[in-house]
């Protein structure tokens, strides 16, 4: 099937995630139509996202609004809905990996956010840490176009919110990324439709559900040079197959 790129929804993920903003509590809207309409479904559906095992809920869903002009794109997207928020602590054991502070306790709370209308993962994010070396801003100075740029250059493409339930956790697919999760300062990830683009082809891949995971402050292999500020990986939700990992976009 051939498909046209279309990236507007990862900047609007990316945007409002990176940014830190806080959500501010919404006015009760019309529940009618929703998949998620209490806070014990919001609460069990972000659970679906985490291992069966080491994880608590730190905060029940909260109805929020996302209302922060100052993030690009996403008064386009989200002005005027809502999202629910979780709070979630997970241990995270890997196999692939393991901290380098013999004191951490390898837990780590996600912001999970979800959309109410269609039950869809919007976000999930894990911020240790708001400043450190060489940390940049996800938006360059050229701004969106710069970003869309970037990504039309590797050749990929984001086409809105996977519809499926995983069949991996996103916690289990950090086995597969590029970069420690453990030393990273901020996790970020996103449960998105993808395809990248195939020469032999001439067009797009068909669309698949894939977690894109944007470590962030990581430590690079020389343990005396300073962080290196991002690297995004996308692994496959269904069999946990890395696709691809990279710095780009670059940010500034």
């Amino acid at each position: 099937m051939k498909v046209t790129p279309v990236h507007k929804v990862y900047f609007l993920m990316a945007s409002m995630l990176l940014s830190g903003a806080s959500l501010p509590r919404a006015e009760e809207p019309d529940k009618t139509s929703w998949v998620l309409k209490a806070e014990q479904e919001a609460t069990a559906r972000a659970l679906v996202y985490f291992p069966d095992t080491g994880v608590t809920v730190s905060r029940s869903a909260q109805f929020v609004a996302v209302r922060d002009s100052k993030i690009p794109f996403l008064t386009n997207y989200f002005a005027g809905t809502h999202c629910w928020e979780v709070l979630v602590t997970v241990e995270i054991v890997l196999v692939s990996t393991v901290p380098l502070d013999p004191s951490d306790d390898m837990k780590r709370t996600f912001t999970v956010l979800l959309d109410p209308e269609t039950g869809r993962l919007i976000s999930a994010s894990c911020v240790l840490a708001e400043n450190y070396p060489r940390k940049k801003e996800i938006m360059p100075p050229g701004g969106a176009d710069s970003l869309l740029q970037q990504l039309r250059s590797i050749r990929e493409a984001i086409y809105g919110f996977a519809e499926e339930d995983p069949a991996i956790d996103f916690i289990e697919a950090l086995n597969f990324v590029v970069g420690s999760p453990y030393a990273a300062k901020e996790i970020h990830v996103w449960y998105v439709n993808f395809a990248r683009f195939n020469s032999q082809a001439g067009e797009y891949e068909t669309a698949h559900p894939v977690y894109l995971i944007w470590l962030r402050g990581t430590h690079p292999i020389d343990p005396k040079e300073p962080p290196i500020t991002d690297m995004r990986s996308v692994i496959c939700a269904r069999t946990g197959t890395h696709i691809l990992s990279t710095n780009m976009p670059l940010g500034r």
